[in-house]
């Protein structure tokens, strides 16, 4: 996976892949909260091979994990291209986003 989107809702987390030589999405993870700590880890793990990343969101979560990649992972902060209000997530809406944002 090249460039993702990820969608974060209050209990869990949807991840839309893409590779740089397609336009479909290649791979789509879900990912439930637990504790916020191991959940902002996993979700940064998860997002240690993209070269891009797009976080969307309705509500302060993906702001929260945005702080807290830039607290504990600086690497990874790097990556992230935009923090954007979202209601919704499809394969659809994720490659509009990707279009617009990503490269």
């Amino acid at each position: 996976m090249t460039t993702c989107v990820m969608y974060l809702e209050s209990q869990k987390a949807k991840m839309i892949g893409f590779s740089a030589f397609s336009e479909l999405a290649s791979t789509e993870v879900d990912i439930e909260k637990i504790d916020e700590n191991t959940y902002y880890s996993n979700l940064a793990d998860s997002l240690e091979a993209t070269s891009e990343v797009l976080i969307l969101g309705p509500d302060n979560e993906k702001g929260a994990f945005r702080r807290w990649i830039l607290k504990n992972r600086r690497a990874l902060g790097r990556k992230v291209v935009a923090v954007l209000p979202a209601k919704n997530i499809s394969k659809e809406i994720a490659k509009t986003y990707r279009n617009k944002y990503l490269r």
